[in-house]
């Protein structure tokens, strides 16, 4: 399956970077009977259903133009979630304001904050945890997710 992964990310890749839309990954299960494809996408503004819809039917034009996919499938385009960790520099921009959990390297050693993301910059953030501000480079982020208020 990872050949035809690769295979797929190849086809794909293009249609996304025409839309400024990044793609996040790519997965193919079961058989040729009942075959699925996930397909992840983002942008730096957060991807919507429209471009999701949009993306899935060049998809689907590209796959049947090129005869890239042998026998059925399913094809399912989305958003990375809620709970993905953040990686990517556009994700932390987009996240000022809202609340983190964090695990970060500092002194070798591995601690955890949870604090609202208040500044962005190329290369670090800064989060406020009560009256406490926090400067974290992101290369000492070892994970970083979205703290949901449910």
């Amino acid at each position: 399956m990872e050949d035809l992964e690769e295979k797929l990310k190849a086809f794909i890749r293009p249609l996304c970077e025409t839309d400024h839309i990044y793609l996040e990954d790519i997965s193919v299960r079961g058989d040729n009977k009942n075959k699925v494809i996930k397909i992840i996408v983002d942008t730096e503004t957060g991807i919507t259903l429209n471009q999701c819809e949009d993306l899935s039917k060049k998809i689907s034009d590209l796959f049947y133009r090129k005869n890239i996919i042998q026998g059925d499938y399913r094809l399912e385009v989305s958003s990375p979630g809620t709970n993905k960790p953040l990686e990517k520099s556009f994700e932390f921009r987009r996240s000022v304001g809202k609340n983190l959990n964090i695990d970060y390297r500092h002194d070798n050693e591995l601690k955890s904050i949870t604090g609202k993301l208040i500044a962005f910059e190329e290369d670090k953030i800064t989060v406020q945890q009560k009256n406490d501000k926090f400067l974290i480079s992101l290369s000492d982020i070892e994970k970083a997710t979205i703290k949901l208020n449910w």
